[in-house]
């Protein structure tokens, strides 16, 4: 690739059957959302939000409080 022009890199995931992540927001005292990262520098840089397939809502009983997951 030459210096000044740009390409996109999409990062994707599965979770396996019987498991989940939590979605990227959540109320105050909920679970850790999850995060995706990139470190700062020169050859990189996120150029938008994150997206993602829409998050369930549902209470979590280890919460005790509606949650976010996908």
């Amino acid at each position: 690739m030459k210096p000044g022009t740009s390409s996109v890199i999409e990062l994707s995931a599965e979770v396996e059957e019987g498991w989940h992540v939590y979605g990227l927001m959540q109320l105050p005292g909920g679970p850790t959302p999850l995060r995706v990262t990139l470190d700062t520098d020169e050859v990189a840089k996120i150029a938008g939000a994150p997206t993602g397939n829409p998050p369930v809502k549902k209470h979590d009983a280890a919460f005790d409080l509606d949650t976010e997951s996908i």
